[in-house]
Formats: structure tokens, C-alpha cells, sequence
């Protein structure tokens, strides 16, 4: 009964906040961005979900043309955890699914996603867009897997991110979210009491990098993906 007045609560809120976002996105990004990151926050917390960062790459890493690499995708918290704990200027890359959520999807894309298709022409101005933020200075956060695990496991990779990553000369920053699955499982709508653990992993620097290597890149992520995923690499269940 708790959990139902809880819901109740945010879809409450939820209307008026993403309307309060999207008018504010026409005059500052920026602050609708600040807004949607507090609805967030107070949306997990109501929920019972911790976020806990570990960032491999220390303070004086400076967080400027990486391709924010997330090595499993699980659930459809996966984009609202990203957007509380990774690094900003952030723009993320999603699918027409999340783009459908009512209100909240919404709210989020104006400021902080941009949609990719799977039609070739439109994804390729996408990528180029993303490139061009990325050469500014920007960061862009992707997933490598071509679609969420219904069961944890990590399905192949695409080459996308790596040869954003080459084609800028940044930094690939591999991501990693712990238990993000069990908050939200595959399939289901129920958010569950869940502390969360997101590995910001050490970048990898592309400068001098060629093209011909995106093969070989695209191995390494996913080997390093591999290791992260084996019970005995994850935190003990709280």
C-alpha cells in the first residue's frame, strides 16, 4: 500500500514538473536540465534507490569530449541513474522507446537525449551532430549494446561509441551500473529499495588512434564488460 501511494505521489508531480521543464527548456537547457535532475533525485529516493559512484579516473580528470561508454544495459532506470551520476556537459543517445515514456520521457529528452532510429540516414546525422558536441568539449552518453538484457548478460556490442570516440580523438570512459537490474528488472514497472553502484571505469584515450583499430577496441569493452558481470567482481547483496 505504501509503494501504491508512492507512485501515486509521483505521477502526481510528474505532469506539472515535465510541463514546468519543457517551458523552461525554451528559454535556458540548462536550468530544465537542473529541473529534471531534481525530479529524478526525488523520485528514486522516494522509491528506496541509492546511487554510489566510484570513479577510477581521480579528481583531475577532466571530463571533456568523452564518449561515456555504458558496457550493460538492463533496465529502464538506466537513463535516470546516468543522468545523476555521470559528469556534465552531458547529452545522451537513446531509442524512440524511452522517447515514449508520457511526461517523464518527455521531459527528459528536450534537454538531455536525443533519439536515434534505426534508419540509416537519420542515424548518421545524429552521430555527426554528436561528434560535433563532442569536439566543443561535450560529452555523450551511449549505450554499446544494441538492446537491454532481459537477464544480465551482456549481448554483443555495436561499433558506434568507439567510432564516435576515434572520429573526435577523446576519451572512451567505460561504464559500468551494478544492480540497477535489481531496482528495476527487464520487464517489470515495479521499482524496488535498491543501492546502485555506478564504475566510472579508466578512460581510454583515442588520440592517435586509427579507425581500422575500432574492431579491436570494441573487443577490449567488451572483455572488460565480461569481467565487471562475473559474481565475483560484484558487491555483496545488501
Amino acid at each position: 500500500m505504501a509503494y501504491f501511494f508512492k507512485i501515486l505521489l509521483l505521477a502526481v508531480l510528474v505532469v506539472p514538473v515535465s510541463i514546468w521543464a519543457c517551458l523552461t527548456a525554451l528559454f535556458n537547457l540548462k536550468r530544465a536540465a537542473g529541473v529534471s535532475t531534481w525530479f529524478n533525485a526525488f523520485a528514486l529516493r522516494t522509491l528506496g534507490v541509492k546511487i554510489e559512484i566510484e570513479d577510477e579516473n581521480g579528481p583531475d580528470f577532466k571530463y571533456k569530449n568523452c564518449v561515456l561508454t555504458l558496457l550493460n544495459q538492463t533496465s529502464l532506470l538506466d537513463g535516470a541513474v546516468g543522468l545523476l551520476s555521470l559528469p556534465r556537459p552531458l547529452i545522451g543517445i537513446s531509442n524512440i522507446e524511452f522517447a515514449l515514456l508520457p511526461f517523464y520521457g518527455w521531459m527528459i529528452m528536450i534537454h538531455s537525449f536525443v533519439i536515434i532510429r534505426q534508419w540509416p540516414s537519420q542515424a548518421i546525422r545524429t552521430v555527426k551532430r554528436m561528434e560535433s558536441y563532442l569536439s566543443k568539449g561535450g560529452n555523450v552518453y551511449i549505450s554499446i549494446e544494441g538492446r537491454r538484457s532481459a537477464d544480465r548478460q551482456i549481448l554483443p556490442y555495436k561499433k558506434g561509441p568507439v567510432v564516435m570516440a576515434l572520429n573526435t580523438q577523446g576519451h572512451i570512459v567505460p561504464v559500468f551500473y551494478e544492480k540497477v537490474w535489481d531496482a528495476m528488472p527487464y520487464g517489470s514497472l515495479r521499482v524496488r529499495p535498491t543501492r546502485v553502484k555506478v564504475h566510472l571505469m579508466k578512460a581510454i584515450n583515442m588520440k592517435g588512434r586509427r579507425y581500422d583499430e575500432r574492431d579491436m577496441i570494441v573487443t577490449e569493452l567488451e572483455t572488460l564488460a565480461r569481467k565487471m558481470n562475473d559474481p565475483k567482481m560484484l558487491s555483496p547483496i545488501e
